[in-house]
C-alpha cells in the first residue's frame, strides 16, 4: 500500500476488521470498510492508502462556522499542552481555529 500524502510506501501489519464491538484480523480491505490499523501515526483523518494507480479525492469540505467560543488555558503552566490539543484538534477537522489580528494567540 501507498500513503497518497506523502507517496512512501506504508505497512498493515496487524489490520483489523472493525463492526460494532467486534474485530477480525483481515488480509483485503473494499472501499467503504472500516479498519483498524495499530501503530498508524502518520495517517489522518481522510487520507488515502492505495495499491496500484495512484488514487487522487478531493478534501474533506471546511464550512463557515456557526458557532464561536473563545477558549482560554485555566492554568498557566498547562497552556503549551493546551496549544498542542487546540492544534491536534484543528489538525483533525474537529473545529477551526481563528486568532484575533488585534489580539493575537494568546487573548
Amino acid at each position: 500500500l501507498t500513503h497518497a500524502a506523502t507517496g512512501r510506501p506504508f505497512a498493515t501489519k496487524y489490520s483489523q476488521a472493525v463492526f460494532g464491538s467486534e474485530r477480525s484480523t483481515i488480509d483485503t480491505a473494499f472501499p467503504g470498510d472500516v479498519i483498524a490499523l495499530v501503530n498508524a501515526q502518520a495517517l489522518a483523518v481522510g487520507d488515502t492508502l492505495y495499491d496500484g494507480p495512484k488514487v487522487e479525492f478531493p478534501p474533506i469540505p471546511s464550512f463557515a462556522p456557526e458557532h464561536f467560543v473563545v477558549a482560554r488555558a485555566v492554568d498557566a503552566g498547562k497552556y503549551k499542552q493546551f496549544q498542542r490539543g487546540i492544534a491536534q484538534l484543528d489538525a483533525e477537522g474537529v473545529v477551526q481555529v481563528l486568532t484575533s489580528d488585534v489580539r493575537g494567540e494568546q487573548a
